[in-house]
């Protein structure tokens, strides 16, 4: 039960709906407190020159302004932070003439990193390069589309350490395709 709650807490919605809950419950055992309750009723049930079903109906035609008057008061105290892109959502970009894409793990490490054509977009794997050389060469290949993508000097984990600190280079620097442009020109940099 502690998840559930601890889940429905965290949801925007689920959240209010407790914490109005429990605000009731309070304001209720309050007027207990002080004895207001018998007051309410007496009023509630007295004759009055205005008929008790106008008192409920602009009772309950209260009630959608004091939520609205409610809500603004609690964003104005706890503003919503500032949503966009985050790094978290850079998983894909075109390096060295080829399409990549990436996964991080809870730590926020880059892993399963993965090489697709940037025609077609068909998954491509590294493939041994000249064969005859003294340095190993890493070469790409569409097998859909027939193109011959790149080929690099080094091998396949060379290049896909090249790549990785590429990612990490454009992440500490906020470069990244879709980063927020905020960051660059609060540090003194043009956007």
């Amino acid at each position: 039960m502690p998840q559930l709650l601890r889940k429905a807490w965290s949801d925007p919605v689920w959240s209010k709906v407790i914490a109005s809950a429990i605000l009731a419950i309070a304001g209720s055992l309050l007027a207990y407190g002080f004895g207001w309750w018998p007051r309410i009723l007496d009023a509630a049930l007295q004759r009055h020159a205005v008929p008790t079903w106008l008192l409920i109906l602009l009772a309950l035609a209260a009630v959608p302004t004091s939520t609205a008057v409610g809500a603004a008061l609690w964003f104005a105290v706890f503003p919503r932070p500032a949503t966009g892109p985050t790094w978290a959502g850079y998983t894909t970009d075109e390096l060295l003439g080829v399409r990549w894409r990436w996964r991080y793990s809870q730590s926020g490490t880059l892993f399963d990193l993965t090489s697709f054509c940037p025609s077609c977009d068909f998954q491509i794997f590294a493939e041994p390069g000249g064969l005859y050389r003294a340095v190993p060469r890493t070469a790409f290949r569409c097998e859909s589309c027939g193109r011959h993508i790149a080929e690099f000097d080094g091998s396949t984990a060379d290049l896909e350490s090249k790549v990785t600190r590429i990612i990490q280079q454009k992440l500490r620097a906020g470069t990244w395709p879709d980063a927020p442009r905020t960051r660059l020109l609060s540090s003194g940099g043009s956007g």
